[in-house]
Order: C-alpha cells, then structure tokens, then sequence
C-alpha cells in the first residue's frame, strides 16, 4: 500500500527522497522536521519516566515547536533548530526583552544570559 505522499504526488517514495536529496532548501526544511521528531522522542521518554509533567507539539508558523510542562508545573516553549557546527547536541536559553519596572532584569551585551551548553 503506497504512503499517502506517493499517492498525493503520483511518485514512488524513491522519486520523492531522490527530489528532495537534490533540492538544498528542501534537506534543509527535512533536517528541521527530522531535529523536532528526534526532540519529541525525547520529550516522551522524559514524560513516560516521570521527568516532565507533559508537552505538546504545535505545527503553527510563527509559533514555537513544543510547550514542555516540568513536573512543577512551569511552562517553557521550545523551539528546535539544528546545529551545524558541532557533532553534539546543544540548548540555548534566551530571554527576549526586559521586564517593565525591574531595572535588574536588563542586561548588556558583556553580561551574557544567553548560557549554551553541550548536553
């Protein structure tokens, strides 16, 4: 039984991989697709042993990949990307603008809260 893609676009799945291996900003898009599949393999583990309260995945543009819930019940939103330089995985934390009245909150480019870390 063909994979609804084969049927959708009248080619084999072998003219499909064969279409996307030679176009680059399509790899590009699959890498993205794949990063996030591996990440959600993740998350399930974490979720199933108890580490994580839940998540969820959001396939909406301009949203973020997941909503990760930890089991203290604090929401982060996750968004994967994949990293070309560099064999192992890494995360970034970013905070993206300041708090209203809390001048501590502010920081410089010397003062770095951006903290990447091989995992």
């Amino acid at each position: 039984m063909p994979h609804p893609l084969e049927a959708k676009y009248g080619l084999t799945a072998q003219e499909l991989l064969t279409a996307i291996d030679r176009r680059f900003r399509l790899k590009v898009a699959l890498e993205g697709a794949v990063a996030e599949v591996h990440f959600e393999r993740k998350l399930s583990i974490a979720s199933r042993e108890g580490w994580l309260k839940s998540y969820e995945d959001h396939d909406v543009d301009g949203m973020h990949d997941f909503t990760v819930v930890t089991r203290d019940g604090i929401s982060i939103k996750v968004e994967v990307k994949t990293v070309r330089n560099g064999t192992k995985p890494r995360v970034e934390l970013q905070k993206t603008r300041a708090a209203k009245g809390d001048p501590s909150s502010q920081r410089r480019p010397e003062q770095p809260l951006l903290r990447t870390q091989p995992l």
